[in-house]
């Protein structure tokens, strides 16, 4: 009785690898194009809860008063200390403003501010912050609200997937 050998040739495992790399290549570009602008929004909202944080720490730390002035014609933001109390209340600028929509460093193109319940998210020195909603939205139709409440709780909704 002949030997008979089990298992793949190796022109059979080049095929299944060719097969697989034509496969990959059709599958790639499209759910690049699907979800792609979704990890967008979903890193964009995250930077400005990140943020939102930051401020509200270092009103803490430097027991001063902060704010995230939401800047939405020119689709950016930014953080603000407050430099005096009386009024009118003088603000400084604290690091770099924030722009959405851009392929800059934070590379969150076709995400946009696209509605707000408050101009600035403001957090004092005992860790409690003005409450209001800021909604970032992207060029598919996906959007995510971002909750502040006056006890300090930052939340992240997601109201519409729209990848």
């Amino acid at each position: 009785m002949p030997e008979t050998r089990k298992g793949f040739t190796l022109v059979e495992l080049v095929g299944v690898l060719a097969c697989l790399a034509v496969l990959a290549a059709v599958a790639v570009p499209n759910w690049r194009a699907t979800w792609w602008p979704v990890y967008r929004l979903n890193g964009a909202a995250r930077q400005v809860v990140g943020d939102l944080r930051y401020a509200r720490m270092r009103a803490v730390t430097t027991q001063r008063t902060y704010r995230l002035q939401l800047v939405p014609d020119e689709n950016a933001y930014r953080i603000d200390r407050r430099v005096s109390e009386g009024p009118p209340a003088e603000w400084e600028q604290e690091g770099q403003r924030r722009v959405l929509g851009t392929r800059g460093a934070d590379a969150f193109s076709g995400v946009r501010i696209a509605g707000a319940t408050v101009e600035a998210v403001v957090m004092t020195p005992t860790g409690s912050m003005s409450w209001g909603s800021i909604i970032l939205s992207n060029d598919r139709g996906g959007t995510v609200r971002i909750v502040c409440s006056s006890g300090g709780r930052i939340q992240l909704v997601r109201t519409q997937a729209g990848g």
